[in-house]
């Protein structure tokens, strides 16, 4: 399972990457500007089940980790997990009403959370003490894949997506 959610964040971060770098393209190129434009009335189309997907795969990650592999949420995952929970039921009931403006909630959530995320890697990464006081240090890597994702990588890649998704149909609606 770890693997499979590693490879899934992998996959996630290109997309991420496909994402700009089409940005930057459609900037200079119009055949390029046309190709980004078809791509992101696909993604806008397919907001809130996107969003629903995302959400819900990095809520049952997160669960999976903690239930079943056993590691101790710190108080940064926790925060983290504040944020990302309720995405995962606000993009049901969005999809289920078909409200399109779900993004005027989920773009301040992930953006919270992306902060929350960041913060959390750069303790990771560069801070040698245990800052949290409950549950398990914030310093504390259970794993490392592709030589960059952890837990709060994870966390950041999912909160990136959902920011994009909600950026691009805040877009759309203006």
């Amino acid at each position: 399972m770890l693997n499979l959610l590693a490879f899934l964040t992998l996959v996630a971060d290109l997309l991420i990457g496909f994402i700009f770098l089409g940005l930057l393209a459609s900037r200079i190129n119009k055949d390029a500007n046309r190709f980004f434009s078809k791509t992101i009335k696909l993604i806008n189309r397919n907001f809130l089940i996107l969003g629903f997907i995302i959400a819900c795969f990095a809520t049952l990650g997160s669960l999976y980790f903690s239930e079943i592999a056993g590691f101790i949420p710190c108080r940064l995952c926790w925060f983290q997990r504040i944020f990302m929970y309720p995405q995962s039921v606000l993009f049901l009931i969005a999809y289920i009403k078909k409200d399109k403006n779900i993004f005027n909630y989920t773009l301040y959530l992930s953006l919270i959370g992306a902060v929350i995320s960041l913060y959390h890697i750069y303790v990771q990464r560069f801070v040698t003490v245990a800052v949290c006081a409950i549950g398990e240090s914030c310093t504390t890597n259970f794993f490392t894949y592709f030589g960059y994702i952890t837990i709060p990588v994870m966390s950041l890649t999912a909160f990136i997506l959902i920011l994009i998704l909600s950026i691009l149909k805040k877009k759309e609606v203006k």
